[in-house]
């Protein structure tokens, strides 16, 4: 590539790399104005609704008012969509990126060995794949290595005493 000619390959990914960094740090901005406005919309709702009498004595005096669950339902919702948009900035800031990754090559890896079509006997060791194959019957040692076993030997093991 001569001097005068443009690196389309680096531009664009000095582009990718910039949008995603605008991305994620508007991402965090919508969640800390959320959480502001959660924390002052809370605090107006729930201090009206413990300095009103009129609506403690309500609240208290009648079980069946639905006073309190008006107040308890939209702050458990807005707490957990809060909740959720910071579960997506965790993600987005890499925090879970390495399990996460992990997990898809596993996947992946997996897909790929079925696709080609193995199966548990291609996965095996070699050696015991040799043994059961070409030498025959085989036994355990003591130090656990697989061993043949001669005809003589299993012929004893089979009469009677």
């Amino acid at each position: 590539m001569s001097d005068n000619e443009l690196d389309y390959t680096r531009i664009r990914q000095n582009v990718e790399q910039s949008l995603k960094k605008q991305k994620r740090n508007t991402r965090i901005g919508f969640f800390i104005a959320n959480l502001i406005m959660f924390v002052i919309f809370m605090a107006i709702s729930w201090g009206v609704a413990l300095t009103n009498p009129e609506f403690g004595q309500m609240a208290v005096s009648k079980s069946d008012s639905p006073l309190m669950l008006m107040l308890i339902l939209p702050t458990l919702g807005w707490a957990m969509g809060l909740f959720f948009n910071l579960m997506a900035i965790l993600m987005d800031l890499g925090v879970m990126d390495k399990s996460m990754r992990e997990r898809l090559v596993m996947r992946e890896i997996g897909e790929e060995l079925l696709r080609k079509g193995m199966t548990d006997l291609d996965a095996e060791k070699p050696k015991r794949r040799l043994a059961e194959t070409e030498i025959g019957d085989v036994a355990l040692s003591d130090d656990g290595e697989l061993i043949p076993v001669e005809k003589t030997q299993k012929q004893g093991r089979n009469q009677p005493s």
